[in-house]
């Protein structure tokens, strides 16, 4: 038994080690950009992520940024719109991952938002500080917006006061697939609703 101790101990050291991946972590609820302070990842981590919120409504533009640890791959490399409102009221996540210490640096660089007409139209309809949200028409969808989304629930931002609200609406492909993380920087702590059907195509 004696000619396995050393790789046992190799083994063990490995393990002790193998988890110490590091990434920056920093959350800015009110900006698109955070420098963020190295920290040492739980051992479930499997790498670094930075995310990107873009919120217009008319013509205001809200940004927030997180910098953190990420153990859910799923979440990797996303850019996806929910639009409630013919593209003057929309939010667009953009999530980028990456495997090495303190590897999310740097300012996320973004594409133009895809405000093409694509022919397909879902209900629409968003509320504030409410569950409630009946549609009252249709919006056409734009880019590679193809489902509609119905959602509700209470977000809670770090910093922020949780916020509470509804939305019908265009949405890109897979976005619902992310369930309650559908937006990463932040927690729904109360979902009410969130599911996602094909779009409808427009006929004429």
């Amino acid at each position: 038994m004696t000619q396995f101790v050393p790789v046992l101990t190799i083994l063990f050291a490995f393990i002790a080690t193998g988890s110490s991946l590091k990434c920056l972590e920093c959350t800015n609820t009110s900006a698109g950009f955070c420098r963020g302070v190295s920290y040492k990842c739980a051992s479930r981590a499997t790498g670094c992520i930075k995310t990107l919120e873009i919120t217009k409504i008319g013509d205001k533009v809200y940004k927030s940024f997180l910098r953190a640890c990420n153990d859910d791959d799923h979440l990797c490399d996303r850019d996806f719109v929910m639009n409630s409102g013919h593209g003057n009221k929309h939010a667009r996540i953009i999530t980028k991952c990456c495997t090495t210490d303190d590897c999310n640096t740097c300012k996320m660089k973004v594409s133009p938002y895809n405000s093409t007409i694509n022919n397909l139209i879902c209900p629409v309809c968003y509320t504030y500080n409410s569950y409630d949200c009946v549609s009252k028409g249709y919006i056409q969808c734009r880019g590679y917006e193809t489902e509609c989304i119905d959602f509700a629930a209470t977000l809670h931002r770090q910093g922020s006061p949780d916020f509470k609200f509804s939305l019908m609406g265009c949405i890109t492909s897979g976005g619902c697939s992310l369930g309650p993380k559908i937006v990463p920087a932040a927690k729904i702590v109360d979902a009410k609703r969130l599911s996602c059907t094909s779009a409808v195509p427009i006929t004429h």
